[in-house]
């Protein structure tokens, strides 16, 4: 009776141990384990520029390089006769060659391809300008870039000065592409993100240019506002027109206002 007992107690204490161990199972599974699924998880929804949503995460396949940002500085090191000089009709400027840096956008599409070349190309003409300006050291070129990205659309406007005893000459190269596929955004589409369509836009631009040259002589007012009129239009037939998106998601045309007199004509325009 006592070893029947004895055997009793042996079982219970055996699925007692089987019931503690599921038990501990059980909590680290929940505790550890599915705590950083979870966090895996989550990690997965993250995307660019703080922004959630799962549909990002393919659009990270669209990188060159995963492990770099969608624009960043471009390892481009051309030589250089000189490394620096001062500038200026005083040479009160030091311009360096390692400043004059372009973006490189980090997207494996053909549009994005063929935008890397043309920036290449812009840094070559900076360097050439670079030594050439080394003769008299007076005249100087710098560059600077900016990108955002605003709703699956980066944004990237390079803008070059050039000057030395005049007015400052201004250029800029404008690049908006549409993440989810790669491509290359249009003006149109571009403009019918901020809700201006087809049948507005021309004159969404003409009051903008009519603020622009408020302060214009009235003795040439219609000349200057029908040659800026005619400057837009050319440049979107020809497709040349320059336009980005800011940092508040705002579109920014660049508009060459008429005549083109000393100093710089082209303004930068919000269209909203």
């Amino acid at each position: 009776m006592e070893k029947q007992k004895n055997k009793v107690l042996i079982v219970l204490v055996i699925v007692l141990l089987f019931v503690i161990l599921g038990l501990g199972g059980y909590i680290v599974y929940d505790k550890v384990l599915n705590k950083n699924q979870i966090e895996n998880n989550n990690s997965n929804t993250q995307n660019y520029n703080g922004n959630s949503g799962n549909k990002n995460n393919s659009n990270l396949a669209l990188k060159i390089d995963s492990t770099k940002d969608w624009v960043y500085n471009a390892d481009y090191n051309l030589p250089t006769n000189e490394d620096s000089y001062y500038g200026f009709s005083d040479h009160s400027k030091l311009i360096k060659a390692s400043d004059l840096i372009v973006p490189y956008i980090n997207i494996n599409s053909s549009d994005a391809k063929t935008a890397n070349q043309e920036i290449y190309k812009l840094y070559e003409l900076l360097i050439n300008k670079f030594n050439e300006n080394l003769k008299e050291k007076i005249w100087f070129t710098t560059v600077e870039y900016s990108s955002n990205i605003n709703n699956d659309i980066i944004s990237i406007m390079i803008k070059t000065t050039s000057a030395g005893t005049s007015t400052p000459l201004y250029e800029y190269y404008t690049y908006n592409f549409d993440v989810t596929n790669g491509n290359i955004l249009s003006y149109q589409d571009a403009y019918k993100l901020v809700n201006i369509n087809d049948s507005t836009i021309e004159n969404v631009v003409e009051q903008k240019i009519k603020n622009e040259l408020k302060d214009y002589p009235q003795s040439s007012y219609e000349e200057a506002l029908n040659g800026s009129i005619d400057n837009y239009k050319k440049s979107v037939n020809d497709k040349s027109i320059k336009y980005y998106f800011d940092s508040t998601g705002k579109l920014n045309v660049i508009v060459t206002l008429y005549p083109i007199a000393s100093g710089d004509s082209k303004k930068i325009i919000v269209l909203g």
